[in-house]
């Protein structure tokens, strides 16, 4: 799944598989990957607030806040002893 300049707002994506899926420069509020296989996915996003990883597998994941290219800023991830980020 490729997403190119998208705005996701209360969305969830709650148990989906999104393994590679690529989100390139989208905006994303209120949003649900709880328990959702996010393995080598990007986030290419500019802005993130609120996005529920817990329960996710982000293994090898480049997370939202970490695009360079422009300015983004992302506030209030929710990650618990349930999301794995290891193999």
């Amino acid at each position: 799944m490729n997403a190119y300049w998208s705005n996701f707002y209360n969305v969830s994506f709650a148990g989906a598989r999104l393994v590679k899926a690529h989100f390139i420069e989208a905006e994303f509020k209120n949003v649900s990957f709880a328990h959702a296989d996010l393995r080598g996915a990007r986030f290419d996003a500019l802005n993130a607030y609120v996005c529920d990883f817990r329960g996710a597998d982000v293994c090898g994941a480049v997370l939202p806040g970490s695009y360079e290219k422009f300015y983004s800023h992302n506030e209030g991830m929710i990650f618990d002893e349930t999301t794995t980020f290891d193999e």
